[in-house]
C-alpha cells in the first residue's frame, strides 16, 4: 500500500523525532511488556512462540552471546557476572 498523502494535520517530523528518541534511549526496556508484545506478533504471524528471550546490555554483548550460543561455548565467569 502506497501512501499518497498524509492526513490533514499529520506531523511526519514529530513522528520521526519521537521514534529517533525511542531508538536512542538508554533507559531499560520494559521486558515483560516487550516479551508479551513479541508473543502476540508471533501468534499473529502464525509462528511458533519463542520459548526463550535473551537480553543483553549492548549490541556487542548480544553478538558475543549469539556466537557463544551457536558454538555451544561455555560462558566465562565474567559473562556470568555481566548477564542480565
Amino acid at each position: 500500500m502506497k501512501i499518497e498523502k498524509f492526513p490533514e494535520g499529520f506531523d511526519i517530523d514529530a513522528l520521526r523525532e519521537k521514534w529517533l528518541k525511542v531508538g536512542r534511549s538508554t533507559e531499560r526496556a520494559d521486558r515483560p511488556k516487550m516479551e508479551a508484545a513479541v508473543k502476540v506478533i508471533y501468534e499473529f504471524c502464525k509462528f511458533k512462540e519463542p520459548h526463550t528471550f535473551i537480553w543483553s546490555d549492548s549490541p556487542l554483548s548480544a553478538a558475543v552471546a549469539k556466537i557463544k550460543y551457536e558454538t555451544n561455548a561455555e560462558p566465562t565467569e565474567d559473562d556470568k557476572k555481566k548477564s542480565v
